[in-house]
Order: structure tokens, then sequence, then C-alpha cells
């Protein structure tokens, strides 16, 4: 029997891994379907030359410190 989602995610990018930290809250069944080889989407396709000069409060996950970001990514592909 295929495997049954209350919430399908389309993409893997910032938006989508912000979804995923809350839904994860609720205890929803949900699943995160992107054609990358890793979560991050722009993130991980980025320039070598680009630079983010914002503070890290703009541009981190929401309630999610930089520290525990890696440990994130491992939770999310099991």
């Amino acid at each position: 029997m295929a495997e049954q989602f209350d919430v399908v995610i389309v993409g893997g990018g910032q938006a989508a891994l912000a979804a995923s930290y809350f839904l994860r809250r609720t205890g929803l069944r949900y699943v995160i379907l992107d054609n990358g080889t890793q979560a991050g989407g722009a993130w991980v396709h980025g320039w070598d030359s680009l630079h983010l000069f914002s503070p890290a409060s703009y541009s981190s996950l929401p309630e999610l410190p930089r520290v525990l970001w890696r440990r994130f990514l491992s939770d999310l592909s099991g």
C-alpha cells in the first residue's frame, strides 16, 4: 500500500523547510518533494561569489538557530 500524507510540499527551498518545521510540531504526516539532491533550494545552488550580508535573524528559518540547521536537515532526510 502506498504511503499517505496529510500535506505534500512541492520544492525543497527555504519556504518548504520553514513549512516543514512548523508541520513537524503539529503531528501531521507530510512529505517534501524536490528534484534536487539535497534540501535548500537556491541556498544550495547559488553562485560561489554570492554572499548574504543581511543579519541571520532576517535570513534564517523561523525559530531555528543556525547551530541546529544541520541537525534539522539530517532529521528531514530520515
